[in-house]
C-alpha cells in the first residue's frame, strides 16, 4: 500500500514546489481557471484547494459558510483576506486529466505546507 508520503515524494521529483513567497506572489484566478487555490489571512497561508472553477468555489464557499445553517453545521468558515492560484487550465470545458493534475498539485502543496484548514494537529510555521 502506497502511504500519502510516498506519493508527495514522487509528486516533488515531477513537480516544482514554489516557496511560500513565491506562493504569496502568484496571481488570483480570472473567470473560467481552474486549478489549485491558496487562501490566505494576512500572510497565513489558511487553506489549499483545487477547483476546476476557481472563482465559482470561492464565492460558493463564503456564501454557503456564512448563510446556510445546514452547512456551518457540517463545515467550518475558513477566514482569508485574498487567494491565489497555480491556474493549471483555463476556460470553461475541462480536460478529464486536468482533474487528475489538480488532485496530484494538490496533494503536493498539502503535503508540502500543512495549513490550520487542511491538517487539524497544525502547529504553524517555524
Amino acid at each position: 500500500m502506497i502511504k500519502d508520503a510516498e506519493i508527495v515524494a514522487r509528486l516533488r521529483a515531477t513537480y516544482p514546489v514554489l516557496t511560500l513567497d513565491e506562493l504569496r506572489a502568484l496571481p488570483e484566478a480570472e473567470e473560467y481557471d481552474g486549478g489549485v487555490y491558496f487562501l490566505w489571512r494576512a500572510n497565513d497561508l489558511q487553506y489549499i484547494g483545487r477547483s476546476s472553477h476557481i472563482l465559482d468555489r470561492l464565492t460558493w464557499q463564503s456564501t454557503v459558510n456564512r448563510l446556510d445553517t445546514l452547512m456551518t453545521s457540517r463545515h467550518v468558515a475558513i477566514p482569508f483576506d485574498r487567494h491565489t492560484c497555480i491556474v493549471l487550465e483555463r476556460g470553461y470545458l475541462k480536460q478529464p486529466r486536468t482533474e487528475l493534475l489538480m488532485k496530484d498539485y494538490e496533494r503536493l502543496y498539502i503535503g508540502t505546507y500543512p495549513t490550520p484548514y487542511n491538517d487539524p494537529s497544525f502547529l504553524g510555521y517555524t
